[in-house]
C-alpha cells in the first residue's frame, strides 16, 4: 500500500499536492478493484472464493486510510476556518457577531477550497464503501452456491 495519509500530513501547510495524486491514485484502485468483483471466465469458484478474502483486506485497508485522509483534512479545514473567523472578529472595521464573523469566515477562498477536497475525498471513501459492500454481497452469494453444490444441486435450473 502507498500510505498515503504520511505522505500528505507529513507538511500540514502543503499538503494539496499529495492529496491531489492521493485522489488520482484511489480512482485508478476503485475501478481496479471494480473489475476484482467480476469473475474471469473460466476462473474456479474455490479459486475465487480464496482470493475474495485478500481483495477484501486489501480495499477495507484502502478504505480506512481515506477516511483518515478525510479526518486530516477535516481538522485542516477547521483550523483555516477559525484563523479567517479569528481575524474577521479582529481585524474587521466594524463590530461583528460571532455568528457573521463565522458567515465570512465560510466564504473564504481558502475554505471553499479545502471544503471542495474533503467532498471529494469523502466521494472516493464512498465508493470504496461500496466496492466492500459489493464484497460482501459476493461473498454471499458464493457462500449459498457452495452450499446448493453440497446438496446436489450444482446442475439445478431455475
Amino acid at each position: 500500500m502507498a500510505q498515503w495519509y504520511y505522505k500528505i500530513s507529513r507538511d500540514p501547510t502543503n499538503f494539496y499536492a499529495p492529496l491531489g495524486d492521493a485522489l488520482e491514485y484511489f480512482h485508478t484502485q476503485v475501478e481496479e478493484a471494480r473489475k476484482e468483483l467480476k469473475p474471469k471466465r473460466g476462473t474456479e469458484m474455490i479459486d475465487y472464493q480464496l482470493d475474495l478474502g485478500s481483495y477484501f483486506e486489501y480495499r477495507l485497508g484502502q478504505l480506512q486510510e481515506l477516511e483518515a485522509i478525510l479526518e486530516f483534512v477535516k481538522i485542516q479545514l477547521d483550523k483555516v476556518r477559525g484563523e479567517r473567523k479569528r481575524n474577521f472578529l479582529e481585524h474587521y472595521n466594524r463590530q461583528l457577531t460571532d455568528r457573521q464573523a463565522g458567515e465570512y469566515a465560510d466564504i473564504d477562498p481558502d475554505v471553499l477550497v479545502l471544503r471542495e477536497f474533503v467532498q471529494q475525498v469523502a466521494l472516493v471513501r464512498n465508493l470504496f464503501t461500496a466496492v466492500t459492500a459489493g464484497m460482501n454481497v459476493l461473498h454471499y452469494q458464493l457462500t449459498n452456491i457452495t452450499k446448493l453444490k453440497c446438496a446436489g444441486l450444482d446442475e439445478a435450473t431455475f
